[in-house]
């Protein structure tokens, strides 16, 4: 009884995004999608390689300040380039495969 309730609900909350096409989402929005997940990435890179060398409260700043300038650098190439992460095929969100 109590699965049936939980179903119920789980479809309730997840039908807005039956018609959801992440593909052609990324395709229109890729280089947002892409700077967003570069910062991420490399602000965890900076902070994991700079923790060493600064205090916490220094380590933190630093390495939003060094992630965020790669991001952008890594954003601008993209765009001169005509690259994006969609490149790397099907392990991505809108490529071909599994």
């Amino acid at each position: 009884m109590a699965r049936g309730g939980i179903q119920k609900l789980l479809e309730f909350v997840l039908e807005p995004l039956a018609d959801l096409n992440i593909a052609a989402l990324f395709d229109v929005y890729h280089a947002p999608i892409d700077f967003i997940l570069y910062l991420v990435l490399m602000t965890f890179i900076a902070r994991i390689s700079l923790s060493r060398m600064f205090d916490d409260p220094h380590a933190r700043r630093v390495s939003m300040v060094v992630g965020l300038m790669l991001a952008i650098s890594l954003a601008t190439m993209e765009q001169t380039l005509g690259f994006s992460l969609r490149s790397f095929g099907p392990l991505n969100p809108g490529g071909d495969g599994l």
